[in-house]
């Protein structure tokens, strides 16, 4: 939750060009009230999903929490960065290069 802020601005700033950013939550303590509270408190657009089953964690094999992946248009894996500081400067450079764009 520490990143939302950077990573709500690169959503704002990235949708246009018609990139998705998904937050799964695996956290078994959580429930969909306490996500909906997430959402309202960290005031973000993005989508938010509870993964009750933590079927992500095996499917992309996390073993750090956050893990931030970007996934291209053609479903491969580009970029997958474990654990925090992930800033704006960062995403917006992933982005860029996926999408061709200067920067």
């Amino acid at each position: 939750m520490e990143e939302f802020s950077e990573i709500e601005n690169v959503y704002e700033d990235y949708s246009q060009y018609g990139v998705q950013i998904i937050g799964i939550d695996p956290w078994y303590r959580d429930d969909l009230e306490a996500i909906r509270r997430i959402r309202e408190d960290q005031n973000i657009t993005f989508k938010l999903l509870y993964d009750e089953e933590a079927s992500t964690v095996a499917t992309y094999n996390i073993r750090a929490y956050p893990t931030n992946i970007v996934i291209n248009p053609s479903g491969e894996i580009v970029y997958m960065r474990l654990g925090g500081g992930l800033t704006y400067e960062i995403l917006s450079g992933w982005f860029n290069s996926i999408l061709n764009l200067p920067g």
